[in-house]
């Protein structure tokens, strides 16, 4: 079995990546990206939370949270007020360049929605969402994400939108990074008996599987940038996992010792790929997952 061809873990992000590459561009006249764009509308719709509750509802982890609040507030986007409640609770909200920011970067996040969802059609989008939610792998503490603002300054109703029509409004890629990120912490787990984790898995088993493999086709079999990859691989080197041959015309390879971890992880991955559905449910999923895939492909390339 591929691990590169049916990985739920990898597909999801994989269409993480593809799909933030997507929205980044399209909130790239407003300063945002989209990491950061969903900071900003959760915020919005959950004061007054602090920042580990926020962190939760948005399934980040705290610091990768705080990083990000920490580039808001140095651009007077956002500002981390003490709680009244407890001092040592800080609780982010938006400044008036904050709001002025949110209200101008919705249609430029509609734009991105409509042309992945527009590749995927209603049915197809809530076939992703169904599959989600049987793997436990949607976020559902915030199901009425924030679509504030796209008609007029003061906002809309939230109360009159059945819930079909608010799941075509979730936002696609929030979606999919949560996923990722919810399904990726199980994998991590299961392999931590072999000290490795989901990301390095996956470049040792595209390694093995695609003889002379180089750093560009990694990047481009994972949905990595060039940096991303490279950052993985040379980890990797330092493990002495993997090696680059002598030859120029030769790629990587796998050293005797990432051989071993892989092989070793392999059986702990397959437990992770069966730990919530049978075979037969990853052959679906593993078709789902490739629409979007292919969807977001298509609609980054708009």
């Amino acid at each position: 079995m591929s691990v590169v061809n049916s990985c739920i873990c990898l597909k999801l992000r994989m269409i993480a990546r593809t799909t933030a590459v997507l929205y980044d561009a399209a909130l790239q006249p407003t300063g945002l990206n989209a990491a950061q764009f969903s900071a900003l509308r959760n915020i919005y719709r959950f004061v007054p939370l602090g920042v580990s509750q926020l962190a939760d509802v948005m399934l980040l982890e705290r610091t990768t949270l705080t990083r990000n609040l920490k580039l808001l507030a140095s651009k007077s986007l956002v500002e981390l007020r003490v709680s009244e409640v407890d001092q040592r609770i800080q609780i982010p909200a938006l400044t008036d360049a904050g709001i002025e920011t949110l209200k101008a970067a919705v249609p430029k996040w509609r734009l991105a929605q409509r042309r992945l969802l527009g590749g995927l059609g209603t049915a197809g989008w809530n076939e992703i969402l169904t599959t989600l939610r049987a793997a436990a792998a949607l976020n559902e503490q915030a199901p009425r994400r924030l679509y504030v603002m796209s008609h007029d300054a003061e906002g809309f109703d939230e109360t009159d939108r059945t819930s079909d029509s608010v799941d075509f409004q979730r936002c696609a890629n929030s979606t999919f990074r949560g996923a990722a990120r919810y399904i990726t912490r199980e994998y991590d787990a299961i392999l931590r008996p072999e000290a490795i984790k989901s990301t390095q898995f996956h470049v040792l088993a595209t390694v093995a599987e695609n003889r002379n493999v180089r750093v560009q086709d990694i990047a481009t079999l994972l949905a990595l940038d060039q940096a991303s990859a490279t950052l993985a691989i040379n980890g990797l080197k330092r493990l002495k996992w993997i090696e680059k041959a002598r030859k120029p015309s030769v790629g990587l390879s796998l050293t005797p010792a990432g051989l071993r971890t892989f092989e070793a992880a392999t059986p702990l991955w397959l437990k992770a790929q069966r730990s919530r559905m049978p075979d037969a449910a990853l052959s679906r999923w593993n078709g789902i997952l490739d629409k979007a895939l292919v969807a977001a492909l298509k609609a980054k390339a708009l």
